[in-house]
């Protein structure tokens, strides 16, 4: 008795696809699973405000302006971008802060499912312009006597 060979074909392709849907209906769906719905992210760039260069390493939080809800933080990367994902729809109050400079919010930005809102931040350097060496004042302070 002989053996056929057998025609069949397996095309990757549509395992793959398979495969890329049921990781995305996962991602999507898991939210739904612990109660949290469909989330938004908060992304954007922390600059010198004096010179524009990238600031790496400030420190970024989402606050819910709701007080509903954890802050989330995260920090910059070298090019001065940072990402917050995963936060609930509503609105936050979103601080950029780094040793070396003025802290800044800016309030009320709001989150939508499935969206991006990009908050920008430009950090004075603590001390304002003056201490960059960009400007300054020059003078000799005297007591009543006329001494320095």
């Amino acid at each position: 008795m002989k053996k056929r060979a057998s025609n069949r074909k397996v095309y990757a392709q549509p395992l793959l696809l398979v495969a890329l849907l049921l990781a995305f209906a996962i991602t999507t769906i898991i939210p739904y699973v612990q109660g949290q719905g469909p989330t938004g992210t908060i992304v954007g760039t922390v600059t010198n405000a004096v010179t524009g260069a990238p600031i790496q390493g400030a420190l970024v939080t989402a606050t819910p302006t709701s007080q509903q809800g954890q802050p989330s933080s995260t920090i910059t990367a070298a090019d001065g971008t940072y990402s917050i994902g995963g936060l609930i729809p509503a609105n936050y109050d979103v601080t950029a802060s780094k040793a070396g400079y003025d802290s800044q919010t800016k309030n009320n930005q709001p989150v939508n499912p499935f969206q991006i809102t990009t908050v920008n931040f430009q950090l004075l350097p603590q001390g304002g312009v003056f201490s960059q060496g960009i400007d300054a004042i020059v003078g000799t302070v005297r007591n009543a006597t006329n001494d320095p």
